[in-house]
Protein backbone atom coordinates (compact mmCIF):
# COMPACT_ATOMS: atom_id res chain seq x y z
CA UNK A 1 0.00 0.00 0.00
CA UNK A 2 1.23 3.51 -1.10
CA UNK A 3 2.73 5.51 1.93
CA UNK A 4 1.53 9.00 2.20
CA UNK A 5 3.79 11.27 2.43
CA UNK A 6 3.97 15.38 2.19
CA UNK A 7 6.52 15.43 -0.72
CA UNK A 8 6.40 12.55 -3.71
CA UNK A 9 9.20 12.28 -5.72
CA UNK A 10 7.46 10.42 -9.45
CA UNK A 11 4.20 13.06 -9.19
CA UNK A 12 6.47 15.82 -8.22
CA UNK A 13 8.71 15.67 -11.65
CA UNK A 14 8.30 18.57 -13.90
CA UNK A 15 5.68 18.55 -16.77
CA UNK A 16 5.90 21.16 -19.22
CA UNK A 17 4.23 24.28 -18.40
CA UNK A 18 2.78 24.91 -21.56
CA UNK A 19 1.24 21.23 -21.86
CA UNK A 20 0.46 21.79 -18.31
CA UNK A 21 -2.13 24.39 -19.00
CA UNK A 22 -2.94 23.11 -22.43
CA UNK A 23 -4.20 20.38 -21.14
CA UNK A 24 -6.24 21.88 -17.64
CA UNK A 25 -7.69 24.38 -20.61
CA UNK A 26 -9.12 21.31 -22.70
CA UNK A 27 -10.64 19.72 -19.15
CA UNK A 28 -11.94 22.62 -18.07
CA UNK A 29 -13.80 22.69 -21.26
CA UNK A 30 -14.90 19.46 -21.37
CA UNK A 31 -16.14 20.43 -17.93
CA UNK A 32 -18.26 23.94 -18.93
CA UNK A 33 -19.65 21.66 -21.88
CA UNK A 34 -20.73 18.63 -20.19
CA UNK A 35 -21.94 20.22 -17.02
CA UNK A 36 -25.50 21.74 -16.63
CA UNK A 37 -26.13 24.70 -18.70
CA UNK A 38 -28.54 26.06 -16.21
CA UNK A 39 -29.62 29.82 -16.70
CA UNK A 40 -29.00 31.98 -13.63
CA UNK A 41 -32.54 33.81 -12.46
CA UNK A 42 -30.67 36.69 -11.67
CA UNK A 43 -29.39 37.40 -14.92
CA UNK A 44 -32.69 38.88 -16.45
CA UNK A 45 -33.56 42.06 -13.79
CA UNK A 46 -29.24 41.99 -14.45
CA UNK A 47 -30.20 43.09 -18.14
CA UNK A 48 -33.19 45.47 -17.20
CA UNK A 49 -30.56 46.94 -15.01
CA UNK A 50 -28.06 47.49 -17.58
CA UNK A 51 -31.00 49.55 -19.15
CA UNK A 52 -31.52 51.87 -16.48
CA UNK A 53 -27.62 52.46 -16.52
CA UNK A 54 -27.01 52.63 -20.04
CA UNK A 55 -30.13 55.44 -20.40
CA UNK A 56 -28.54 57.91 -17.01
CA UNK A 57 -25.48 56.15 -16.13
CA UNK A 58 -24.43 54.21 -13.19
CA UNK A 59 -26.53 55.85 -9.85
CA UNK A 60 -28.07 54.88 -6.70
CA UNK A 61 -31.71 53.77 -8.05
CA UNK A 62 -35.49 53.75 -6.44
CA UNK A 63 -36.86 50.66 -7.52
CA UNK A 64 -39.63 50.12 -9.83
CA UNK A 65 -39.35 46.56 -10.34
CA UNK A 66 -41.86 45.28 -7.56
CA UNK A 67 -44.56 47.11 -5.84
CA UNK A 68 -43.24 45.94 -2.71
CA UNK A 69 -39.58 46.80 -2.76
CA UNK A 70 -38.60 50.28 0.08
CA UNK A 71 -38.72 53.59 -0.80
CA UNK A 72 -34.94 53.75 -0.54
CA UNK A 73 -32.29 53.91 -3.43
CA UNK A 74 -30.67 50.99 -3.82
CA UNK A 75 -27.07 50.45 -5.49
CA UNK A 76 -26.81 48.44 -8.96
CA UNK A 77 -23.19 47.94 -8.11
CA UNK A 78 -22.26 45.38 -10.32
CA UNK A 79 -23.21 47.80 -13.71
CA UNK A 80 -20.58 47.25 -15.75
CA UNK A 81 -21.00 43.55 -15.58
CA UNK A 82 -24.39 44.18 -16.19
CA UNK A 83 -23.39 46.73 -19.19
CA UNK A 84 -21.13 43.54 -20.61
CA UNK A 85 -23.89 40.79 -20.12
CA UNK A 86 -26.28 43.32 -21.71
CA UNK A 87 -24.20 44.40 -24.89
CA UNK A 88 -22.88 40.52 -25.15
CA UNK A 89 -26.64 39.15 -25.01
CA UNK A 90 -27.53 41.99 -28.04
CA UNK A 91 -24.61 40.65 -29.67
CA UNK A 92 -25.02 37.10 -29.51
CA UNK A 93 -27.80 36.49 -28.60
CA UNK A 94 -28.47 33.06 -26.46
CA UNK A 95 -24.57 32.47 -27.53
CA UNK A 96 -23.96 34.54 -24.42
CA UNK A 97 -24.85 32.27 -22.33
CA UNK A 98 -22.34 29.95 -23.05
CA UNK A 99 -19.36 31.68 -24.10
CA UNK A 100 -18.83 34.54 -21.61
CA UNK A 101 -18.85 31.89 -18.78
CA UNK A 102 -16.87 29.60 -20.15
CA UNK A 103 -14.07 32.07 -21.27
CA UNK A 104 -14.21 33.72 -17.74
CA UNK A 105 -14.20 29.99 -16.07
CA UNK A 106 -11.21 28.97 -18.23
CA UNK A 107 -8.97 31.77 -17.02
CA UNK A 108 -10.11 31.11 -13.71
CA UNK A 109 -9.06 27.56 -13.96
CA UNK A 110 -5.15 28.90 -15.73
CA UNK A 111 -4.47 31.35 -13.01
CA UNK A 112 -5.37 29.03 -10.41
CA UNK A 113 -3.24 26.54 -12.56
CA UNK A 114 -0.10 28.81 -12.30
CA UNK A 115 -0.72 29.62 -8.76
CA UNK A 116 -0.28 25.79 -8.14
CA UNK A 117 2.83 25.60 -10.49
CA UNK A 118 5.67 26.25 -7.85
CA UNK A 119 8.77 28.07 -9.28
CA UNK A 120 7.29 27.82 -12.88
CA UNK A 121 7.77 23.92 -12.52
CA UNK A 122 4.16 21.96 -13.39
CA UNK A 123 3.65 18.36 -12.11
CA UNK A 124 1.04 15.58 -12.36
CA UNK A 125 0.30 16.29 -8.56
CA UNK A 126 -0.64 19.72 -9.43
CA UNK A 127 -2.71 18.67 -12.67
CA UNK A 128 -4.90 16.77 -10.67
CA UNK A 129 -5.26 18.92 -7.73
CA UNK A 130 -6.39 21.93 -10.36
CA UNK A 131 -8.87 19.52 -11.96
CA UNK A 132 -10.60 18.59 -8.50
CA UNK A 133 -11.13 22.22 -7.82
CA UNK A 134 -11.96 23.43 -11.46
CA UNK A 135 -14.93 20.60 -10.73
CA UNK A 136 -15.91 22.42 -7.71
CA UNK A 137 -15.93 25.77 -9.03
CA UNK A 138 -18.15 24.69 -11.75
CA UNK A 139 -21.59 24.71 -10.01
CA UNK A 140 -21.07 28.56 -9.41
CA UNK A 141 -20.09 29.74 -13.05
CA UNK A 142 -22.49 31.40 -15.23
CA UNK A 143 -23.50 34.34 -16.96
CA UNK A 144 -23.94 36.38 -14.08
CA UNK A 145 -21.48 39.30 -12.28
CA UNK A 146 -19.90 37.19 -10.20
CA UNK A 147 -18.50 35.15 -12.56
CA UNK A 148 -16.97 38.23 -14.23
CA UNK A 149 -14.92 38.49 -10.80
CA UNK A 150 -13.83 35.32 -10.63
CA UNK A 151 -10.63 35.29 -13.06
CA UNK A 152 -9.77 38.72 -11.29
CA UNK A 153 -9.34 37.07 -8.23
CA UNK A 154 -7.77 33.65 -9.16
CA UNK A 155 -5.31 36.62 -10.61
CA UNK A 156 -4.87 38.10 -7.14
CA UNK A 157 -4.22 34.29 -6.05
CA UNK A 158 -1.55 34.17 -8.57
CA UNK A 159 0.18 36.91 -7.68
CA UNK A 160 0.44 36.40 -4.00
CA UNK A 161 1.41 33.13 -4.37
CA UNK A 162 4.65 34.36 -6.00
CA UNK A 163 5.67 35.77 -2.98
CA UNK A 164 6.44 32.59 -1.57
CA UNK A 165 9.34 31.73 -4.05
CA UNK A 166 11.24 34.65 -3.16
CA UNK A 167 9.82 38.20 -1.90
CA UNK A 168 7.41 40.08 -3.14
CA UNK A 169 6.94 40.14 -7.38
CA UNK A 170 6.46 44.07 -7.63
CA UNK A 171 4.90 43.97 -10.92
CA UNK A 172 2.32 41.06 -10.34
CA UNK A 173 1.30 42.81 -7.09
CA UNK A 174 0.79 46.58 -8.09
CA UNK A 175 -1.34 45.38 -11.07
CA UNK A 176 -3.67 44.18 -8.44
CA UNK A 177 -4.33 47.88 -7.60
CA UNK A 178 -6.69 48.33 -10.88
CA UNK A 179 -7.40 44.50 -11.11
CA UNK A 180 -9.15 45.34 -8.01
CA UNK A 181 -10.64 48.78 -9.21
CA UNK A 182 -11.99 46.70 -12.24
CA UNK A 183 -13.53 44.20 -10.08
CA UNK A 184 -15.45 46.77 -7.54
CA UNK A 185 -17.31 47.37 -10.84
CA UNK A 186 -18.15 44.04 -11.71
CA UNK A 187 -18.96 42.30 -8.00
CA UNK A 188 -18.44 42.83 -4.12
CA UNK A 189 -16.06 40.18 -4.83
CA UNK A 190 -13.10 43.16 -5.11
CA UNK A 191 -13.06 42.97 -1.26
CA UNK A 192 -11.45 39.59 -1.61
CA UNK A 193 -7.90 40.92 -3.11
CA UNK A 194 -7.25 43.13 0.07
CA UNK A 195 -8.27 40.48 2.48
CA UNK A 196 -5.73 38.10 0.86
CA UNK A 197 -3.16 40.63 0.94
CA UNK A 198 -4.03 41.60 4.48
CA UNK A 199 -4.30 37.35 5.36
CA UNK A 200 -0.54 37.34 4.02
CA UNK A 201 0.84 40.42 5.66
CA UNK A 202 -0.14 39.05 8.92
CA UNK A 203 1.31 36.17 8.29
CA UNK A 204 4.58 37.34 6.92
CA UNK A 205 4.77 40.02 10.09
CA UNK A 206 4.60 37.29 12.56
CA UNK A 207 7.83 35.57 11.01
CA UNK A 208 9.61 38.61 13.11
CA UNK A 209 11.88 38.72 10.41
CA UNK A 210 13.45 41.71 8.38
CA UNK A 211 12.23 40.09 5.07
CA UNK A 212 8.61 39.04 6.78
CA UNK A 213 7.90 42.72 7.77
CA UNK A 214 8.98 44.00 4.27
CA UNK A 215 6.67 41.54 2.48
CA UNK A 216 3.89 42.46 5.26
CA UNK A 217 4.52 46.31 4.73
CA UNK A 218 3.84 45.99 0.55
CA UNK A 219 0.91 43.92 1.18
CA UNK A 220 -0.45 46.46 3.47
CA UNK A 221 0.92 49.31 1.31
CA UNK A 222 -0.94 47.80 -1.71
CA UNK A 223 -4.16 46.82 -0.04
CA UNK A 224 -4.81 49.95 0.97
CA UNK A 225 -4.10 51.52 -1.99
CA UNK A 226 -6.12 48.87 -3.95
CA UNK A 227 -9.07 49.64 -1.74
CA UNK A 228 -8.90 53.46 -1.77
CA UNK A 229 -8.58 52.97 -5.49
CA UNK A 230 -11.22 50.98 -5.97
CA UNK A 231 -13.74 52.95 -3.42
CA UNK A 232 -12.47 56.45 -5.76
CA UNK A 233 -13.12 55.09 -9.16
CA UNK A 234 -16.44 53.58 -8.15
CA UNK A 235 -19.64 55.82 -9.30
CA UNK A 236 -20.47 54.31 -5.63
CA UNK A 237 -18.08 55.30 -3.75
CA UNK A 238 -18.56 54.26 0.02
CA UNK A 239 -21.17 52.69 -0.32
CA UNK A 240 -20.01 49.55 -1.99
CA UNK A 241 -18.96 49.15 1.22
CA UNK A 242 -22.62 50.00 2.91
CA UNK A 243 -24.17 46.97 0.96
CA UNK A 244 -21.31 44.59 1.74
CA UNK A 245 -22.28 45.53 5.25
CA UNK A 246 -25.61 45.30 5.06
CA UNK A 247 -25.04 41.79 3.31
CA UNK A 248 -23.20 40.17 5.57
CA UNK A 249 -24.88 41.45 8.84
CA UNK A 250 -28.56 42.89 8.35
CA UNK A 251 -30.06 41.28 5.41
CA UNK A 252 -32.44 38.40 7.04
CA UNK A 253 -32.86 36.33 3.50
CA UNK A 254 -28.70 35.93 3.85
CA UNK A 255 -29.06 35.00 7.46
CA UNK A 256 -31.62 32.72 7.52
CA UNK A 257 -29.95 30.06 4.93
CA UNK A 258 -33.61 31.02 3.02
CA UNK A 259 -30.94 31.03 -0.21
CA UNK A 260 -29.04 27.75 -0.65
CA UNK A 261 -26.51 29.52 -2.42
CA UNK A 262 -26.01 31.67 0.90
CA UNK A 263 -25.79 28.84 3.58
CA UNK A 264 -22.24 28.06 5.10
CA UNK A 265 -20.83 24.93 3.85
CA UNK A 266 -21.63 23.19 7.04
CA UNK A 267 -25.32 24.29 6.77
CA UNK A 268 -25.68 22.33 2.94
CA UNK A 269 -26.10 18.38 4.35
CA UNK A 270 -23.45 16.01 5.72
CA UNK A 271 -21.64 15.62 2.37
CA UNK A 272 -20.91 18.79 1.45
CA UNK A 273 -19.29 19.16 5.60
CA UNK A 274 -17.22 16.25 4.54
CA UNK A 275 -15.95 17.21 1.81
CA UNK A 276 -15.05 20.66 2.73
CA UNK A 277 -13.29 19.01 5.78
CA UNK A 278 -11.61 16.95 3.68
CA UNK A 279 -10.46 19.95 1.05
CA UNK A 280 -9.70 22.38 4.21
CA UNK A 281 -7.97 19.48 6.05
CA UNK A 282 -5.80 18.04 3.31
CA UNK A 283 -3.32 21.09 3.17
CA UNK A 284 -3.59 21.94 7.44
CA UNK A 285 -2.75 18.50 8.19
CA UNK A 286 0.62 18.86 6.00
CA UNK A 287 1.39 21.88 7.43
CA UNK A 288 1.16 20.52 10.66
CA UNK A 289 2.72 17.05 10.01
CA UNK A 290 5.47 18.79 8.18
CA UNK A 291 6.27 21.55 9.03
CA UNK A 292 5.37 21.84 12.70
CA UNK A 293 4.43 25.64 12.30
CA UNK A 294 7.35 27.01 11.44
CA UNK A 295 7.81 30.87 10.98
CA UNK A 296 8.56 30.43 7.50
CA UNK A 297 4.88 28.92 6.46
CA UNK A 298 3.20 31.50 8.59
CA UNK A 299 1.68 33.51 5.71
CA UNK A 300 0.50 30.47 4.14
CA UNK A 301 -1.09 29.38 7.50
CA UNK A 302 -2.82 32.82 7.53
CA UNK A 303 -4.30 32.25 3.95
CA UNK A 304 -5.56 28.48 4.87
CA UNK A 305 -7.46 30.73 8.21
CA UNK A 306 -8.48 33.21 5.39
CA UNK A 307 -10.17 30.39 3.32
CA UNK A 308 -11.73 28.61 6.43
CA UNK A 309 -13.36 32.05 7.61
CA UNK A 310 -15.04 32.58 3.69
CA UNK A 311 -16.68 29.07 3.98
CA UNK A 312 -17.83 29.58 7.46
CA UNK A 313 -19.36 32.71 6.46
CA UNK A 314 -21.72 31.88 3.19
CA UNK A 315 -21.75 29.60 0.79
CA UNK A 316 -21.55 31.82 -2.56
CA UNK A 317 -17.76 32.51 -1.01
CA UNK A 318 -16.67 29.06 -1.72
CA UNK A 319 -15.04 29.71 -4.98
CA UNK A 320 -13.02 32.00 -3.10
CA UNK A 321 -11.86 29.78 -0.23
CA UNK A 322 -11.24 27.33 -3.26
CA UNK A 323 -9.10 29.50 -5.33
CA UNK A 324 -6.53 29.66 -2.18
CA UNK A 325 -7.11 25.86 -1.13
CA UNK A 326 -5.88 24.64 -4.12
CA UNK A 327 -2.51 26.10 -4.17
CA UNK A 328 -2.24 25.10 -0.02
CA UNK A 329 -3.20 21.80 -1.66
CA UNK A 330 -0.70 21.20 -3.94
CA UNK A 331 2.20 22.64 -1.92
CA UNK A 332 1.26 20.36 1.49
CA UNK A 333 -1.26 17.98 1.05
CA UNK A 334 -0.22 14.88 1.39
CA UNK A 335 0.61 12.45 -1.63
CA UNK A 336 1.38 9.01 -2.04
CA UNK A 337 4.78 7.78 -2.94
CA UNK A 338 4.73 6.74 -6.68
CA UNK A 339 7.84 4.78 -8.29
CA UNK A 340 8.90 6.38 -11.49
CA UNK A 341 7.16 3.54 -13.58
CA UNK A 342 3.52 4.05 -12.04
CA UNK A 343 4.09 7.55 -12.07
CA UNK A 344 4.20 7.23 -16.07
CA UNK A 345 1.22 5.03 -16.14
CA UNK A 346 -0.60 7.30 -14.43
CA UNK A 347 0.07 9.85 -15.89
CA UNK A 348 -0.45 7.64 -19.28
CA UNK A 349 -3.98 6.73 -17.94
CA UNK A 350 -5.00 11.10 -17.06
CA UNK A 351 -3.80 11.64 -20.62
CA UNK A 352 -6.16 9.30 -22.24
CA UNK A 353 -9.12 9.89 -19.56
CA UNK A 354 -8.38 13.95 -20.71
CA UNK A 355 -8.07 13.11 -24.54
CA UNK A 356 -11.70 10.85 -23.84
CA UNK A 357 -13.19 13.57 -22.14
CA UNK A 358 -12.26 16.06 -24.87
CA UNK A 359 -13.64 14.07 -27.81
CA UNK A 360 -16.84 13.49 -25.78
CA UNK A 361 -17.48 17.12 -25.30
CA UNK A 362 -16.90 18.11 -28.31
CA UNK A 363 -19.07 15.30 -30.03
CA UNK A 364 -21.87 17.32 -27.40
CA UNK A 365 -20.77 20.95 -28.39
CA UNK A 366 -21.21 20.02 -32.30
CA UNK A 367 -24.43 18.79 -31.97
CA UNK A 368 -25.55 21.62 -29.59
CA UNK A 369 -27.04 24.79 -30.83
CA UNK A 370 -26.64 28.29 -29.09
CA UNK A 371 -27.55 30.48 -31.49
CA UNK A 372 -30.65 32.63 -31.91
CA UNK A 373 -32.55 35.14 -29.85
CA UNK A 374 -32.42 34.81 -26.13
CA UNK A 375 -36.23 34.20 -25.47
CA UNK A 376 -36.79 31.58 -27.73
CA UNK A 377 -33.78 29.48 -26.67
CA UNK A 378 -35.02 30.09 -23.36
CA UNK A 379 -38.70 28.99 -24.40
CA UNK A 380 -36.60 25.48 -25.65
CA UNK A 381 -34.38 24.55 -22.77
CA UNK A 382 -35.35 26.15 -19.78
CA UNK A 383 -37.66 25.80 -17.04
CA UNK A 384 -38.61 29.50 -17.30
CA UNK A 385 -42.64 30.59 -18.26
CA UNK A 386 -41.58 31.92 -21.13
CA UNK A 387 -45.11 30.87 -22.93
CA UNK A 388 -47.16 32.08 -18.97
CA UNK A 389 -45.35 35.47 -20.01
CA UNK A 390 -46.76 35.99 -23.24
CA UNK A 391 -50.22 34.53 -22.62
CA UNK A 392 -50.00 37.31 -19.58
CA UNK A 393 -49.16 39.59 -21.84
CA UNK A 394 -51.70 39.09 -24.77
CA UNK A 395 -54.60 38.01 -23.11
CA UNK A 396 -54.85 38.89 -19.41
CA UNK A 397 -56.09 42.51 -18.55
CA UNK A 398 -53.81 44.92 -16.91
CA UNK A 399 -55.89 46.78 -13.99
CA UNK A 400 -53.43 47.40 -11.11
CA UNK A 401 -50.55 46.54 -13.08
CA UNK A 402 -49.59 43.89 -10.25
CA UNK A 403 -48.22 40.32 -10.39
CA UNK A 404 -47.79 37.66 -7.80
CA UNK A 405 -44.97 35.39 -8.33
CA UNK A 406 -42.44 33.19 -6.51
CA UNK A 407 -38.50 34.87 -5.71
CA UNK A 408 -37.01 32.64 -8.06
CA UNK A 409 -39.04 33.88 -11.97
CA UNK A 410 -39.17 37.47 -10.03
CA UNK A 411 -36.02 37.95 -12.58
CA UNK A 412 -37.61 36.84 -15.52
CA UNK A 413 -41.15 38.56 -15.08
CA UNK A 414 -39.19 41.58 -14.96
CA UNK A 415 -37.18 41.05 -17.98
CA UNK A 416 -40.70 40.08 -19.84
CA UNK A 417 -43.51 42.03 -18.84
CA UNK A 418 -41.92 45.16 -16.82
CA UNK A 419 -42.91 48.51 -16.94
CA UNK A 420 -45.92 46.59 -17.60
CA UNK A 421 -46.22 44.87 -14.45
CA UNK A 422 -44.57 44.99 -11.39
CA UNK A 423 -43.49 42.00 -9.54
CA UNK A 424 -44.58 40.42 -5.74
CA UNK A 425 -40.51 40.00 -5.57
CA UNK A 426 -37.24 39.11 -6.84
CA UNK A 427 -33.73 37.99 -6.12
CA UNK A 428 -32.71 41.53 -5.25
CA UNK A 429 -32.77 41.13 -1.32
CA UNK A 430 -31.33 43.88 -0.35
CA UNK A 431 -34.54 46.06 -1.64
CA UNK A 432 -37.08 44.78 -0.24
CA UNK A 433 -37.86 45.17 4.11
CA UNK A 434 -37.61 42.77 6.54
CA UNK A 435 -40.81 42.42 7.43
CA UNK A 436 -41.60 41.38 3.56
CA UNK A 437 -39.02 38.50 3.97
CA UNK A 438 -40.39 37.08 7.02
CA UNK A 439 -43.95 36.98 6.04
CA UNK A 440 -42.82 35.53 2.39
CA UNK A 441 -40.12 32.94 3.31
CA UNK A 442 -38.60 33.34 6.31
CA UNK A 443 -41.42 32.74 8.95
CA UNK A 444 -43.94 32.76 6.53
CA UNK A 445 -47.44 30.44 7.21
CA UNK A 446 -50.24 30.86 5.29
CA UNK A 447 -52.13 33.32 7.00
CA UNK A 448 -48.95 35.67 6.31
CA UNK A 449 -48.75 34.70 2.89
CA UNK A 450 -52.31 35.35 2.03
CA UNK A 451 -52.06 38.68 3.48
CA UNK A 452 -49.22 39.71 1.12
CA UNK A 453 -51.57 38.13 -2.06
CA UNK A 454 -54.86 40.19 -0.69
CA UNK A 455 -52.93 43.65 0.36
CA UNK A 456 -51.06 43.18 -3.30
CA UNK A 457 -54.30 43.31 -5.39
CA UNK A 458 -52.83 41.87 -8.03
CA UNK A 459 -54.67 41.22 -11.60
CA UNK A 460 -52.61 37.67 -12.30
CA UNK A 461 -49.87 34.98 -10.92
CA UNK A 462 -47.82 33.81 -12.80
CA UNK A 463 -46.15 30.17 -10.57
CA UNK A 464 -44.79 26.69 -10.86
CA UNK A 465 -46.68 23.71 -10.53
CA UNK A 466 -46.54 22.51 -6.94
CA UNK A 467 -46.24 26.16 -5.37
CA UNK A 468 -47.45 26.74 -1.97
CA UNK A 469 -48.47 29.89 -3.18
CA UNK A 470 -50.68 28.62 -5.97
CA UNK A 471 -52.32 25.86 -3.24
CA UNK A 472 -53.59 29.61 -1.48
CA UNK A 473 -55.17 30.93 -4.49
CA UNK A 474 -57.04 27.43 -5.52
CA UNK A 475 -59.00 28.07 -2.04
CA UNK A 476 -58.94 32.16 -1.95
CA UNK A 477 -61.90 33.83 -3.55
CA UNK A 478 -62.01 35.62 -6.42
CA UNK A 479 -58.78 33.79 -7.93
CA UNK A 480 -59.62 31.11 -11.02
CA UNK A 481 -56.85 29.24 -12.86
CA UNK A 482 -56.41 30.73 -16.64
CA UNK A 483 -53.82 28.82 -18.02
CA UNK A 484 -51.54 26.04 -17.07
CA UNK A 485 -48.13 23.94 -19.55
CA UNK A 486 -45.41 21.91 -18.29
CA UNK A 487 -43.64 24.26 -16.62
CA UNK A 488 -46.17 27.30 -15.48
CA UNK A 489 -49.37 27.88 -14.20
CA UNK A 490 -51.23 31.70 -14.73
CA UNK A 491 -54.19 33.07 -11.98
CA UNK A 492 -56.28 35.44 -12.63
CA UNK A 493 -58.00 37.63 -10.12
CA UNK A 494 -61.44 38.19 -10.51
CA UNK A 495 -61.68 41.03 -8.24
CA UNK A 496 -59.61 43.23 -10.14
CA UNK A 497 -60.35 41.51 -13.76
CA UNK A 498 -63.64 40.95 -15.56
CA UNK A 499 -63.43 37.59 -16.39
CA UNK A 500 -64.87 37.84 -20.15
CA UNK A 501 -61.54 39.94 -20.78
CA UNK A 502 -59.49 38.80 -24.37
CA UNK A 503 -56.89 41.25 -24.44
CA UNK A 504 -55.05 43.97 -22.01
CA UNK A 505 -57.48 46.71 -20.65
CA UNK A 506 -56.41 49.95 -20.09
CA UNK A 507 -54.31 50.72 -16.52
CA UNK A 508 -55.66 51.72 -13.62
CA UNK A 509 -52.67 51.87 -12.03
CA UNK A 510 -51.26 55.34 -10.73
CA UNK A 511 -47.38 56.26 -12.40
CA UNK A 512 -44.66 54.25 -11.32
CA UNK A 513 -41.66 55.59 -9.04
CA UNK A 514 -39.11 57.13 -11.03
Amino acid sequence: MARLVSVSRASDRPVPLPLFLSALALVAISFFVLGPQSVDPDLFWHLRVAELVEADGPRPLVDDFSYNSGPERWIPYSWLAELGMQGAVRSLGATALFLLPLVCYVATVLFIALAVARRGRATLKGALIVVVFAALLLPFVGLRPATFAFPLCAFAVWAVAGMRRGGPRWAALMVLVPITALCANLHLYFLFIPALLVAWSVGAWSKRTFSGEREALVCVAIAATSLLVALAVSPFELGLLEVASYYLTNDVMVKSGAIVEMRPFYRLGPLVLIASAILVGWPLAGLIYRFRFKARYRPDQALLILAIVLLLALGRYAPLAAMILAPLAARYGAWPRLAPVTARRTSAVAAGLMLGLALYAGQILIGRSFGGELTPHLESKSGYPVAAARFVRDSVPRISGRLVNEMGWGGYLIYALWPEYQVMMDGRTQVYPEAFWRAAYVNATDASRLELIRRAAADVAVLPHGSAWADLLAVEPGWRRAYGDRVATVWINGATAPQTATGPGPSAQPPMRR
